[in-house]
């Protein structure tokens, strides 16, 4: 029970993590070339 918990988490943080990069990256681009 408490190991599929500490699992959902841990892909609920990489998938976190996925999002914050691609929204800096998309801050980027936009400050970058203007979009």
């Amino acid at each position: 029970m408490l190991s599929n918990l500490q699992t959902q988490f841990h892909r609920m943080h990489e998938v976190c993590v996925v999002l914050y990069v691609c929204n800096f990256v998309l801050e980027y681009a936009q400050k970058a070339y203007g979009i």
